[in-house]
């Protein structure tokens, strides 16, 4: 009996990702027209092409938008990883690879990451959810998320965070099979090679690091030693090789090891003081922010595609729904046990210290529908309402699905309208 409950599980896993990737295909094409051409800003590809050629620089596009210049060169200060997972594509190609296909490959790919995440936190913390509750959260990360709209059209902005995605949901992936098989390090060193990965392509992602932490905890309190060390070791080894190929990317652009390009970005003239004097980071940005990710309602037209554009952003509660319903779950007290406990406040940490330097930044995500930037957490978060939330009424669920799914239609159509 339980093999067929989880052989159903899975049919109906398949078949609803199916229909997903199919929806996420459908929307791709009314935006775009072609699977198969390219964005404005397929930036990756250029990457390619002058990594093929020897060189770290790229010939100038778009006079240069947003690209950084440094001793009359123009480099990108985005991350270094994603040109793996586009070099495959970029081999079949070249640099007239479809930034638009794999893009929207890399982002269906993420739904099935998501779905195999999530039924491997339920298996291990023995959470025995419902599959009604797994699938609720799966599909809000599929069509109420920035998962959604970011991977539609390309364009280098979406393809690395999109990309970045990818590698931290392989990371979270492995990093679960490996709290299951904790004695196999084989799943903790894949683990970590996805984490560098997913850090290297976007460095805000690095605050995953304390997830590391968890297991540290779990074999100290084994007293197993030996397998402390092994596992402490290889965490460090691995983790310093990562560092060493950030460092040297660095060095080898911009004589600086901490320097990424983003003092150099030409960037839209709004952001030019602050990229320029390198102050990136302001106690005084923070009700700016504030304002735009948790509180800006909103705003319809009667017009199609019926909602005014908002290029700083909306309320993460209004365009995200499920984190209402987080939110209200928190408060129901219930009895956890102690490895669910150590996990959730690990997450709580990791959470803090992810969104602080987004309330500090200079910048919201501008232009984007939603928050763009949210999608670094998007999958604690969700990982999180799946622990949380025990009880759903489906006629709730249906309501929170169709708005969730409508809004972030009619906002996706609405921003590629204008971008």
């Amino acid at each position: 009996m339980k093999n067929l409950h989880f052989n159903n599980n899975l049919l109906i896993g398949i078949v609803l990702i199916t229909f997903i990737i199919a929806y996420y295909i459908s929307v791709s094409l009314i935006i775009n027209g072609n699977l198969f051409k390219l964005s404005q800003t397929p930036y990756y590809n250029y990457l390619l092409e002058a990594f093929s050629k020897n060189r770290l620089d790229l010939d100038p596009i778009h006079k240069g938008f947003d690209l950084s210049n440094f001793n009359g060169k123009w480099y990108m200060y985005w991350g270094l990883s994603p040109s793996l997972f586009i070099l495959p594509f970029y081999l079949i190609w070249g640099i007239k690879s479809s930034d638009i296909l794999y893009t929207l490959i890399a982002g269906t790919v993420n739904i099935v990451l998501f779905f195999k995440i999530i039924e491997t936190v339920d298996r291990y913390f023995h959470l025995n959810k419902s599959t009604f509750i797994k699938f609720f959260v799966l599909i809000n990360f599929a069509i109420a998320s920035p998962n959604f709209y970011l991977s539609l059209a390309g364009r280098i902005w979406h393809t690395n965070q999109i990309i970045a995605a990818t590698y931290l949901l392989l990371f979270l992936f492995f990093y679960f099979k490996y709290l299951k098989n904790i004695e196999k390090l084989k799943f903790l060193m894949i683990s970590l090679i996805f984490f560098n990965l997913s850090w290297l392509a976007r460095n805000t992602l690095l605050t995953y690091a304390i997830l590391l932490i968890y297991p540290l905890i779990i074999i100290f309190r084994t007293k197993e030693k030996r397998l402390f060390v092994k596992s402490a070791a290889t965490i460090f080894l691995i983790s310093l090789s990562a560092a060493i190929i950030f460092f040297t990317h660095n060095y080898l652009r911009f004589n600086n090891l901490l320097e990424t390009g983003l003092t150099y970005q030409q960037s839209a003239a709004r952001f030019r003081e602050s990229t320029g004097s390198s102050n990136f980071f302001s106690i005084n940005n923070i009700p700016h922010n504030f304002y735009y990710y948790f509180i800006n309602p909103l705003n319809f037209d009667s017009k199609s595609p019926f909602m005014k554009f908002e290029a700083e952003g909306n309320s993460v509660f209004l365009v995200y729904p499920i984190l209402i319903l987080l939110l209200w779950s928190l408060f129901k007290k219930r009895v956890i046990d102690i490895r669910l406990k150590y996990f959730l406040v690990t997450c709580l940490a990791l959470l803090t210290i992810n969104l602080l330097p987004l309330m500090l930044f200079f910048g919201t995500g501008w232009t984007q529908f939603g928050n763009r930037y949210f999608l670094d957490v998007i999958p604690i978060l969700f990982i999180v309402s799946t622990v949380y939330i025990t009880r759903l009424s489906p006629l709730l669920a249906i309501f929170l699905l169709t708005y969730g799914s409508v809004i972030n239609f009619l906002g996706a159509i609405n921003f590629y309208r204008h971008f």
